[in-house]
């Protein structure tokens, strides 16, 4: 699993996890009292065909949470680690995210 820092626009930071080479970025956002680990074995699974990315989502780093700003934070984490459109799949939460 690689492990980066992403920068957002307001000042915090995400860091984001990424598993896998496939031509094709996979973001997973998990769902509320989950966290990107609850993931691992998924993105395990289909590393061989997606570049899978996942992180904590707002409410496991900040205060200021909402869906607009973790939807922000996705927007953001296309536009620094995608090469290409993603596929997004989204758990409870990170699904109206």
């Amino acid at each position: 699993m690689n492990e980066q820092f992403i920068p957002l626009s307001d000042g915090n930071e995400l860091q984001l996890r990424s598993l896998g080479n496939g031509d094709r970025e996979l973001i997973i956002l998990h769902g509320w009292t989950g966290n990107s680990e609850d993931w691992r074995p998924i993105m395990e699974r289909l590393a061989e065909t997606y570049t899978c990315l996942s992180w904590d989502q707002r409410p496991y780093f900040t205060r200021d949470a909402g869906i607009e700003k973790m939807a922000d934070d996705v927007q953001q984490v296309i536009a620094s680690a995608c090469k290409s459109k993603p596929v997004l799949l989204g758990h409870s939460m990170g699904a109206v995210v």
